[in-house]
This record gives structure tokens, C-alpha cells and sequence, in this order.
């Protein structure tokens, strides 16, 4: 009988042990170089629909127009949200996950600002998404993960930085959180706003009557914030990515246009080219019939160009290219495609702030 009762024991005693720790997050000030439609590194692009994207602030000078200074560190992240509900979102994997029947706190500097300009869907006037909206916590098993509501903080309508705490209790196992504005619940949902989010966490286990904290933030030290390896970490992720993109990334039989699950798995490939900036891609069209081959290439080379990966980092043939002279990072081969995908050494995406300035 001891023998059985021991391992559950030993393991309760572990699981309290972990549900009372902190949590750290990656990138928790969201540190990165200013700029539109991507996320910060550590953290993952987690939009809902493709043009409505998360940005890395302040950008001044570009279309979005936001001009306050970061609460902490160098740069911080903006999350619009459109009024057919569309919105951006930003997620991590936890370093621990959350268990349930247990209860945390998060707490984060939230802000809005006067302006936030947006283009609409074929149209390329700037419009305004300003107004106030809440910020909600999703939590799941999966990356980008929308299982259950976590929490959400009141309505942000104020243009400077506050300090906002969410308190949450899972019902189940969670492994993902994503962060993502939505409409406040007493107005009709038919306005564009948006949310500004700077240095999140970490995660603190907290009494589920009284919110105390279970465990001590004075002793808790953040581990240091090392953007090289959280980028080779994500770089590493990106990989699994590829091989699910490689697998459904197809044209129509004797066609040049693609259907849903393909086009989308092309607009991934363009977002994550253009995040990671040190990554070149070439792409072989396999000749099916070579006007279509060069209708094809033309295609896909148009359609990455969108996303912002710029010509000269892409290579779209529809002839059998040379073997590569160096060895790909990444190579894939499906019935359609050859796809190589090479590094040309690290590149720092984040400037320093005397750098960044330069830019605005």
C-alpha cells in the first residue's frame, strides 16, 4: 500500500512546489526593432486575421503614427483591433505551465494612444483606430492558443502608461498564453481601437481568497534578457513550421492560383522571411508545363513580396537551379516545389536606442 500511495504523494508535493513559483516570460519588456505588422522576438505573431498585425512601437513617422516613449526599456507593442473584429495578438509558450484550481496574477503597463492609423482592406487611406478596448488573456496547449478566457483588464482609455493587474484561476492545464484586445462590453461592437502593451509579468501564484502572493517577488531575479538566443530559440521553431508549410504549399492541378490552406500556409512563409531577416529563400518551380511553371514562379514571387520580403532575399526559378554551393539551413522537396533556405550569418533585428532614434 505504501508503495502506491508514496509516488502520488511525492508527486503532489511537486505540483504544489511548481504552482507556487514564479514565472518568468521571455522578452517581457518587448524589446525589438520598431516596426509594423510583426511581433516582438519571443513572442508570437498571433493575429486573426492577416491585416490586422501586431507592430513593434514607437513609429512616429510610419502610417501608424504612435509616438509615446516605451514605460520600460527601448520599445514596447501596439494590438489594434478593427470593428468587422479582427484583431492582432501577441503568445509565448510558459516556462512552467499553469495548473488548474490554482490562481496567479499578471500584471502589465497598458496605454492608448490618440492615434493609431490603420489602412483598410484594399484601401489604402489611413484611418484612425483609437477608441478604448480591453485587453483579454487566453490561455491553451497550443502555440497562439484561444482554449479559455483567462481574464481581461478594464476598458485602457487613458494616453499614458498605467499598471494593470489581471487575476485568473484555469480550468485546465495551460501551456500558451496570447494577449489580444477586444471590444468594451457595453458598446456596440462597430469601432476600431486598439491597445499598447509594455513590460509584462511575471506570472505570480497568488492566494485564490485573498490575491496575496504566494511566493516572494523580492527574491525573485528575472532571467537576463538575451536576444540571440531567444532568436535562435524561435529560429529553431520555425523549422517545424516549415515542414507543415512544405507539406500543404501546392497549386491547383494545371493552375497558377492556389486554394485557402496553401495560400495561407505561403502568407506564414512571407511573415516569418520577413521577421528573420538573416534567412534567404529559393524556391524551384518543378516544370508541370513551363508557361505555367513561369506563371507560377511569377505568382509566388508577387505573393511574398506582399508580405515585405524584399527581391533581393528571395529567388523564384522555374528552370532547375544550379546545386547550392554552400550547404541550405532548411530544404524541403514536395511534388510541386524545391524549396532551400539559407543563413547569411546573425543579424541583430533590435538597435540601440541612439540607432533607433536615427530612424524617426
Amino acid at each position: 500500500m505504501l508503495r502506491v500511495l508514496l509516488p502520488l504523494i511525492m508527486t503532489g508535493i511537486w505540483l504544489s512546489g511548481q504552482a507556487q513559483r514564479i514565472i518568468p516570460l521571455d522578452n517581457p519588456s518587448l524589446e525589438d526593432f520598431p516596426r509594423a505588422n510583426t511581433a516582438p522576438v519571443g513572442w508570437h505573431d498571433c493575429r486573426t486575421s492577416g491585416y490586422t498585425a501586431p507592430s513593434v512601437l514607437p513609429l512616429p513617422r510610419s502610417i501608424i503614427r504612435v509616438n509615446l516613449l516605451p514605460d520600460d526599456g527601448q520599445s514596447y507593442v501596439g494590438l489594434p483591433l478593427r470593428k468587422d473584429g479582427t484583431a492582432a495578438a501577441i503568445g509565448q509558450r510558459l516556462a512552467e505551465p499553469l495548473l488548474p484550481g490554482h490562481c496567479y496574477a499578471l500584471g502589465m503597463s497598458l496605454a492608448r494612444s490618440p492615434r493609431y492609423n490603420l489602412v483598410l482592406p484594399n484601401n489604402y487611406t489611413p484611418v484612425n483606430h483609437a477608441d478604448p478596448v480591453v485587453l483579454t488573456v487566453l490561455g491553451g496547449r497550443d502555440s497562439c492558443a484561444r482554449e479559455q478566457l483567462l481574464g481581461e483588464t478594464p476598458v485602457v482609455p487613458q494616453p499614458h502608461w498605467r499598471r494593470f493587474r489581471i487575476y485568473f484561476q484555469p480550468q485546465d492545464t495551460v501551456t500558451h498564453i496570447t494577449l489580444q484586445p477586444w471590444f468594451m462590453a457595453h458598446r456596440a461592437k462597430d469601432y476600431g481601437g486598439h491597445v499598447l502593451i509594455d513590460n509584462i509579468g511575471p506570472i505570480v501564484p497568488v492566494d485564490c481568497e485573498t490575491r496575496a502572493p504566494l511566493a516572494n517577488r523580492d527574491t525573485f531575479t528575472a532571467p537576463p534578457f538575451d536576444y540571440n538566443r531567444i532568436y535562435e530559440r524561435h529560429v529553431a521553431e520555425m523549422r517545424l513550421m516549415l515542414d507543415q508549410i512544405c507539406r500543404v504549399l501546392h497549386f491547383e492541378p494545371g493552375s497558377t492560383w492556389m486554394k485557402d490552406v496553401a495560400s495561407r500556409a505561403l502568407y506564414i512563409l512571407g511573415l516569418q522571411l520577413r521577421k528573420y531577416q538573416d534567412l534567404q529563400v529559393v524556391i524551384y518551380v518543378k516544370p508541370y508545363d513551363e508557361r505555367i511553371a513561369r506563371f507560377r514562379a511569377r505568382y509566388l514571387r508577387h505573393q511574398l513580396y506582399k508580405t515585405g520580403v524584399r527581391l533581393h532575399r528571395m529567388q523564384i526559378l522555374a528552370e532547375e537551379p544550379k546545386p547550392p554551393s554552400e550547404q541550405p539551413w532548411y530544404e524541403c522537396d514536395n511534388a510541386q516545389f524545391r524549396i532551400y533556405i539559407f543563413r547569411k550569418g546573425k543579424k541583430k533585428l533590435w538597435m540601440p536606442p541612439e540607432e533607433t532614434r536615427r530612424l524617426f
